[in-house]
């Protein structure tokens, strides 16, 4: 998630960047921060020059008794936000927290539905009360009031203030009061009006506060529609305080279980995806060297995820408006959001999951006959039923990034028009492809144009530290969030660039405002089935692909649609696991193949192993299924 950083009257971003550094250690590389100054000089803090020297300057967002300066401060961050964003939360420490929650009411003002709110979540230390935007607007200098106004901020959000606050003693609370009570953390610490020293269990519990506010699964709800339509009650549990989700910018392939799985179970009935007919591959003068006609279904992260909640639990999104309603013989549904799993306990013929409610707080359980764990590849249920399990790096990245379609040429236009590119070159390769536009837009002129560019790239290596390295020198280890690449980085990749690509793909990274780095990663569990075919892994949960072939969403439907077997008696929980794991072992052999045939070409030892692996497996299986078939019939 990428943050916005707001500092205090006073100080400075950098100020505020060391302030808060163990806490930005310790979330992790997944996230990023982004720190901006405020627009008018003043004078620093008072003890400020003790810590941080004398020649700091420092600055401060607006002068509370100055309607211009006010407005001034929210007109340039939203004009910042509009240029450098999007951003997923907003974070604020006193003054910035006050623009900050101001600018999250003008928000919910100007957008009522927050369909598409301007920041995910929000985390406010030691705030101030925000002004009332509409007020504003009117000439007046209003402060809000949770008695008068409600609560108008309806993100998550995590209040963080000192209870020996003397020069702003109710501000924090108000401004808590302001935010909806059911997705707000509040912790209060014995210090000031301060960012207190983040340290041991105080900063496990202000991250843990922080750390509210990610989740989702394709894997998950697509079983649970399954489930649904075939009566079965069905509650999935969500770590996600937010049904809404961000842009991933991740195109995807459904597949032909993909496919399968939609003509059965979808009843919004209007089109997800769009075909495309196979691969073309160009040459460095952009000619077409070949065609391989092998037809796809083309689409995105965010339509698949709001078409499966509209089938799901009727979840209305501008994605689908008008979800469908349930039919007399489904099964009820609930979503449940806010439940982070942390254990699994078979007894009596029954799962139990405990979980910990990141909403309410404190923790629970759920008793089910069936659990299925589609927690990703980071999955809480995996680690505690197969610790050993762990990620590991495959020895390349993904360099990926977006255009709108509606700015590239016409004739690059035509080459993604319909088709799925790609294009070759020494030990790399890259793909790029039409996807649905930011509002699920199938149209042509409202899509996103995607590439994916993989580079051979050993972590060990100095490329790898400076490449993953962001503006503000911190290293991540899987992802490069979009905004944070080092300018330097991006031109000499774009200088590469100029050097290898053929015309329409060297238009697309010249193009792309906001890069982004990924590492290609594998991660497999040795098993499906656990507690006697009551609990199942499915998904990112039980195999990261790597993403060559573009069957992550294929390989959950399998899955999905073989448990349907099991339901209606075609087959039993043993042959779903054996199922299971052959079309798993298949797809991921095909997948390295794909990749190693791409970057080191047919007659690399990688790509010759790969092949001769893939093909032994292939006979292998083909062998189990007949000793399989054998066996019971006797």
């Amino acid at each position: 998630m990428r943050f916005l950083c707001l500092h205090g009257w006073g100080i400075n971003s950098d100020i505020f960047e060391t302030q808060i550094a163990a806490f930005r250690y310790q979330v992790g590389n997944e996230h990023a921060f982004e720190f901006v100054d405020g627009s008018f000089a003043c004078p620093p803090l008072p003890g400020i020059e003790v810590v941080y020297g004398q020649q700091q300057e420092c600055y401060t967002y607006f002068n509370p008794t100055s309607l211009s300066s006010i407005r001034t401060a929210l007109e340039d961050l939203k004009a910042y936000i509009d240029a450098d964003g999007p951003f997923d939360g907003i974070l604020g420490y006193s003054q910035g927290a006050v623009i900050a929650a101001t600018l999250l009411v003008q928000d919910k003002i100007d957008q009522p539905s927050q369909l598409n709110p301007l920041f995910k979540c929000a985390v406010f230390l030691s705030g101030g009360v925000p002004f009332d935007p509409a007020a504003l607007r009117r000439s007046e200098v209003r402060f809000l009031n949770p008695a008068v106004d409600g609560q108008p901020i309806t993100i998550p959000s995590a209040h963080i203030w000192g209870s020996n606050d003397t020069d702003f003693p109710d501000t924090s609370l108000r401004l808590s009061k302001l935010c909806m009570a059911d997705i707000r953390t509040e912790i209060i610490h014995g210090g000031g009006h301060e960012i207190p020293p983040l340290k041991g269990d105080f900063l496990a519990e202000v991250i843990h506060a922080f750390r509210k506010t990610i989740g989702g699964s394709l894997a998950g709800l697509m079983h649970g529609v399954m489930l649904k339509r075939h009566g079965h009650n069905v509650r999935i549990l969500d770590r996600s305080l937010t049904s809404a989700r961000t842009d991933q910018a991740a195109g995807m392939g459904t597949g032909p279980q993909g496919r399968e799985f939609f003509e059965q179970h979808d009843l919004f009935g209007e089109p997800y995806s769009f075909a495309c007919p196979g691969f073309q591959f160009l040459d460095k003068d952009a000619n077409i060297k070949r065609t391989l006609n092998l037809p796809l279904n083309l689409t995105s992260w965010n339509v698949l995820y709001y078409r499966l909640r509209a089938n799901f639990d009727a979840y209305e999104s501008e994605f689908c408006p008008n979800p469908p309603s349930a039919s007399e013989t489904d099964g009820s549904t609930v979503y449940d959001l806010g439940k982070r799993a942390t254990n699994v306990v078979y007894a009596d013929n029954l799962v139990t999951v405990e979980f910990e409610d990141l909403i309410g707080g404190g923790e629970g359980s759920v008793h089910a006959d069936l659990v299925i764990a589609a927690d990703g590849s980071n999955s809480s249920v995996r680690n505690c039923l197969l610790p050993s399990t762990q990620r590991t790096y495959s020895g390349y990245v993904a360099w990926r990034g977006t255009v709108p379609e509606s700015e590239a040429s016409q004739e690059t236009r035509q080459f993604f028009d319909k088709r799925f590119n790609a294009f070759t070159m020494k030990r790399g390769y890259i793909v790029g492809y039409a996807m649905p536009g930011p509002d699920g837009s199938l149209n042509s002129g409202d899509r996103l144009l995607n590439y994916v560019w993989y580079f051979n790239c050993p972590s060990s290596s100095s490329d790898f530290k400076e490449n993953m390295t962001d503006i503000d020198g911190r290293t991540h280890r899987n992802t490069l969030p979009a905004g944070k690449m080092r300018p330097d980085i991006w031109s000499k990749h774009k200088a590469h660039a100029a050097q290898v690509l053929t015309a329409p793909f060297l238009e697309l990274v010249n193009k792309t405002s906001e890069p982004f780095i990924s590492t290609v990663n594998d991660c497999t569990a040795t098993q499906a089935s656990f507690f006697d075919g009551r609990l199942l892994l499915v998904g990112e949960a039980l195999t990261l692909l790597r993403p060559h072939t573009g069957m992550s969403f294929n390989h959950a439907a399998v899955s999905c649609l073989l448990l349907k077997k099991v339901l209606t008696g075609e087959i039993d929980m043993v042959q779903w696991e054996r199922e299971v794991l052959q079309y798993r072992e298949r797809t991921m052999l095909l997948a390295i193949v794909v990749g190693s045939y791409f970057q080191f070409g047919i007659f690399g030892p990688s790509f010759l192993l790969g092949v001769i692996k893939l093909g032994f497996t292939i006979f292998r299986q083909q062998m189990e299924k007949l000793s399989w078939r054998l066996q019971s019939r006797l």
